[in-house]
């Protein structure tokens, strides 16, 4: 077991070593001034952008997750040079993500990948590639350490974020607190 934790925070070194602090800044700076975010992912890196969407949201930014492969296209062509894709993919070469992706672009969309592989397909479309990386050690399958470096950086990306949001994203997140802090029992 502790050997799988070693694993984790090496990954998680090797993650923050391949991320420069001014692509997570400029991917900021990019979600905030983006008028709609659709987010796309399926399988392990699906429920990572459905994670991601969800603090997205707390934070009082709009943010749409597609997963369903279709749709991911579908919503791409509903974007516009106003708007942000982000496209999650661990190995960079899902072709329904990619094809999304595509199409966002050729709308006039931005695109943040955020994937381990920076010579990947994805990350030759994308504005931004943000990226994710194993251990390197691991004898059985590295999905699980690129999955919580994925996490990892989304959480960063949020940290950002929350020091950065503006006097209405900061309404909607104290609204947003409100509705959450309603469902709880009080003691």
């Amino acid at each position: 077991m502790q050997i799988k934790i070693k694993e984790n925070i090496t990954a998680f070194e090797n993650t923050l070593k391949a991320n420069g602090e001014n692509a997570l800044k400029s991917a900021v700076d990019i979600i905030l001034n983006a008028r709609r975010i659709d987010i796309y992912g399926i399988y392990h890196s699906g429920i990572v952008a459905k994670d991601f969407s969800f603090q997205l949201m707390r934070l009082g930014i709009a943010a749409n997750f597609v997963e369903d492969t279709l749709m991911c296209s579908v919503s791409a062509t509903m974007l516009s040079s106003c708007d942000l894709a982000i496209a999650i993919t661990s190995s960079g070469r899902t072709k329904e993500i990619i094809n999304a992706a595509k199409i966002a672009k050729e709308n006039g969309a931005r695109v943040i990948s955020l994937t381990c592989n920076k010579f990947s397909p994805i990350s030759k479309i994308s504005d931004i590639t943000l990226l994710t990386a194993s251990s390197g050690m691991s004898i059985s399958d590295k999905s699980d350490e690129i999955r919580l470096s994925q996490l990892m950086v989304l959480d960063t990306l949020c940290s950002f974020l929350r020091t950065c949001i503006d006097a209405d994203n900061r309404e909607n997140f104290y609204r947003l607190s409100g509705i959450l802090n309603s469902h709880s029992v009080e003691d």
